[in-house]
């Protein structure tokens, strides 16, 4: 199973801004090299961007990250997205914050793009922040996932199903949780993903995930993360 979360990015051109930012930009398909942290106490690492585009499909961007922290966990965590078509112009932009990135957990984010629908997209960018940091009461309070497969849609090129089941490692259930697919191809370079709410979760039980998934490529294999969401009402690190 997989820890779940949020995600950040990080790819080819990678930096670290100041004030505690991290960032990375990566086009489809590309591998990560190295990891890149946010300076200064408790950081957050971009492991992977991407995204996945196919005709009459809605893009989707990706991206993958780590809490370097062993103790502590990150609340209000932003992800901001820019967006650029050749010749880096900012064809679109989007942003989704997560309440809680525990500690030590690895999570991916998908997050779907709307660039004015013929907007060709050569690579994102994607800065990564914590609101704040504290203690973790629970470390272990995370979401697995399990039995994961990729079901390609025989209609439309491009589009298909990523499918698994969601373990809870939570007492109480959990509502509406944002569970996302990433999908890779053989060398592991991001090639799309997709994003859906679940709405119920049993607090130490199981259900299922199946995400509608944009991919620029058939994919070799595909992950699922899942984290809470403030839609769900349950967005803290308690």
């Amino acid at each position: 199973g997989l820890l779940i979360g949020l995600f950040a990015i990080a790819g080819c051109g990678a930096d670290t801004p100041s004030g505690g930012i991290a960032q990375g930009t990566g086009a489809a398909g590309s591998v990560v090299k190295s990891p890149v942290a946010a300076g200064g106490g408790d950081t957050i690492s971009v492991l992977a961007v991407g995204f996945g585009t196919a005709p009459s499909q809605i893009p989707e961007a990706v991206a993958v990250v780590q809490n370097n922290s062993a103790t502590d966990g990150a609340n209000d965590v932003t992800f901001q997205y820019t967006v650029y078509g050749p010749g880096s112009q900012v064809v679109g932009t989007d942003s989704y914050t997560i309440p809680a990135l525990r500690a030590h957990e690895k999570t991916g984010i998908v997050d779907t793009l709307y660039t004015g629908g013929s907007a060709t997209i050569d690579h994102i960018k994607v800065q990564v922040a914590a609101g704040s940091w504290q203690t973790d009461p629970h470390p272990g309070a995370v979401i697995t996932s399990q039995g994961i497969q990729y079901v390609p849609d025989p209609n439309f090129a491009g589009s298909g199903q990523v499918n698994g089941e969601l373990v809870s490692h939570y007492h109480q259930n959990l509502r509406q949780v944002r569970a996302s697919g990433i999908c890779y191809d053989a060398q592991h370079a991001i090639v799309g993903g997709g994003v859906q709410y679940v709405d119920l979760l049993p607090g130490g039980g199981t259900t299922g995930a199946s995400i509608s998934a944009t991919v620029s490529r058939t994919p070799a294999s595909c992950e699922i993360y899942a984290d809470l969401s403030v839609q769900g009402g349950d967005a803290s690190l308690s």
